[in-house]
């Protein structure tokens, strides 16, 4: 999925609301400014920064479509739930049934969580493709070398992201290694090290980590990803020149 889903990203925008709603609240009873953080922070009861700890972090989970917002997300609620449920009880100025009504629509909302779609994106990740560095299609020589100098490929790159570069084996030549094929040598997970001919007057190196194979597909060849790992020196300000 090319996009983050519009009910995913008003959910955690919502949660984080509810999580940052309670220094506010506090602020408007008690009148204190907020360059007063101290006066602010002593006014909340140790369930107020469990409901804006958790409230915060789920809501960063639900942001990313991380699996463990699907376990937060129930603590969530029974903590808010009996921090309602005090406030309803103990604060004679409060409705209780516009808090239980409050309460109910936290639920309702959270049902997002629970929708087919949303659920199979929490456990895909290979399917939040937003959060994956946008690519740029670039064809430059490239030679992967494995760290215990067993041998090398000479071949060219296909595209190229801030987070690592797809080898193409359309054209690639393999030295060094009788038997081996790049397939076979260049496994997912094999550490290696790269150099990229960015251009005649710039060359990228670095230490980069197989993470997938393909097939060729479409407009795509056969070959390999990489993630860089180390950039060292001025290596990432030419990446980032490159695509630039």
């Amino acid at each position: 999925m090319k996009h983050r889903p519009l009910s995913l990203s008003m959910l955690a925008a919502f949660i984080f609301g509810i999580a940052i709603s309670l220094p506010l609240q506090i602020m408007i009873r008690f009148d204190i400014p907020l360059t007063d953080p101290g006066a602010i922070a002593d006014k909340l009861a140790p369930l107020n920064w469990f409901v804006l700890l958790i409230g915060v972090s789920l809501a960063a989970l639900v942001w990313r479509a991380a699996p463990a917002a699907r376990i937060l997300a129930p603590v969530f609620l029974v903590i808010l739930s009996w921090n309602n449920w005090l406030v309803a009880n103990l604060d004679p100025e409060l409705d209780p049934d516009l808090v239980i009504l409050g309460t109910a629509g936290v639920y309702l909302c959270m049902t997002v969580l629970l929708k087919p779609r949303i659920r199979q994106l929490m456990l895909s990740p290979n399917s939040r493709w937003w959060l994956t560095p946008a690519r740029k299609r670039i064809a430059v020589p490239a030679t992967v070398s494995l760290m215990d100098g067993f041998g090398e490929l000479d071949a060219e790159t296909f595209d190229l992201s801030d987070g690592g570069v797809f080898i193409s084996l359309k054209r690639s030549n393999w030295s060094e290694g009788p038997g081996f094929i790049p397939r076979r040598a260049f496994s997912v997970g094999t550490q290696c090290s790269i150099k990229l001919m960015l251009d005649g007057e710039r060359t990228l190196r670095g230490v980069a980590r197989v993470v997938r194979h393909a097939d060729a597909r479409g407009q795509y060849p056969e070959g390999f990803a990489v993630q860089f790992e180390e950039l060292p020196g001025g290596n990432r300000q030419k990446l980032k020149s490159a695509l630039s």
